[in-house]
């Protein structure tokens, strides 16, 4: 009876054990997959209001436009410098890096087409052309994080 009450107890304390580390797991997993998302949906907000700044006929909006832009950034930021507190795989800061680069690459061109803008310069078929796509990589790198995101922490509430 003692072996049996033994083997049942340490049973009982492996089980709460292992729960208390899925609890931990979803939590964390949680967490990163809430900042995937809300880095993705900053910069389609951002995307939405940068081309929202370049249809519109009054320049002098376009520094509004930009301060939006800027606080809604702040948020950008933020989520990403926690994810890469958080993120530990070689995969996940990789595709970190992916995000980064295409957010260099679509930075500039917005920015040049923000001053030719501000100059008076009709900017639609560049921003259609040009722009939108690097926009829309750039989002395709976040979903991309956001869908393995998502992938983790399922599999972590499996367990």
């Amino acid at each position: 009876m003692l072996i049996l009450a033994t083997t049942a107890g340490v049973g009982v304390w492996r089980l709460q054990e292992l729960a208390e580390t899925t609890r931990a797991m979803g939590k964390t997993e949680n967490e990163k997959l809430k900042l995937a998302v809300q880095w993705r949906q900053t910069i389609d907000l951002n995307w939405i209001r940068t081309r929202a700044s370049m249809l519109d006929a009054d320049t002098s909006h376009i520094g509004t436009w930009q301060a939006e832009m800027d606080k809604t950034s702040e948020v950008t930021q933020a989520s990403r410098k926690r994810l890469l507190e958080l993120v530990q795989s070689d995969e996940g800061k990789r595709l970190i890096a992916e995000i980064d680069a295409a957010r260099e690459a679509y930075r500039t061109p917005r920015a040049q087409l923000q001053k030719r803008k501000l100059a008076g310069e009709d900017v639609m078929a560049d921003l259609e052309k040009n722009l939108q796509p690097l926009a829309l990589n750039y989002l395709g790198t976040i979903a991309a994080l956001e869908k393995r995101q998502q992938d983790i922490y399922d599999a972590a509430l499996m367990q």
